[in-house]
């Protein structure tokens, strides 16, 4: 699989609601290169507790 080109200066947490799947791999990627100040905290944290319910509901 590519890993994207990213500049971690252009991320922003509005990238989000513009195409969830390139924030998906570019959370990842900030992840992978712990660069954890340039993570959208916030919705990485939304996304994990929704995660988490979906996961006990089932």
């Amino acid at each position: 699989m590519n890993q994207p080109t990213i500049q971690t200066s252009t991320i922003a947490p509005h990238l989000y609601d513009r195409d969830f799947h390139e924030w998906i791999a570019t959370t990842a990627k900030l992840l992978r290169d712990r660069a954890f100040e340039d993570l959208d905290l916030d919705n990485l944290i939304e996304e994990i507790e929704a995660m988490g319910r979906k996961e006990k509901s089932a």
